[in-house]
């Protein structure tokens, strides 16, 4: 269930941005969930078990920030290519070794 004091905050940040007097007209409101490691960092790469996997998941709050540059390496991983970031801390193994 969405969380009514997060929304109501989430309005009033609207109105003050868009100098807005009138109490909005909400319609409706939802919750996703926001899929984190233990320690903040992306799982980003191969699966160590499924070879034909790539993950890119646990960006929690940052999935709209970090989601074009995953893509990026994303892309390059699908293509063959190295990627152009080092992924080494960003594994699904070294992801179960910090945990």
């Amino acid at each position: 269930e969405p969380d009514v004091r997060w929304i109501a905050r989430l309005e009033n940040f609207a109105r003050e941005y868009l100098r807005l007097d009138e109490k909005l007209d909400i319609k409706e409101t939802w919750a996703g969930l926001r899929p984190v490691t233990p320690d903040g960092v992306p799982i980003i790469g191969f699966s160590p078990k499924h070879k034909n996997l790539i993950l890119a998941t646990g960006h929690a709050m940052l999935g709209l920030s970090l989601g074009p540059g995953t893509g990026q390496v994303v892309a390059e991983l699908v293509g063959g290519q190295a990627p152009s970031v080092d992924l080494r801390a960003m594994t699904a193994d070294f992801a179960a070794r910090r945990a």
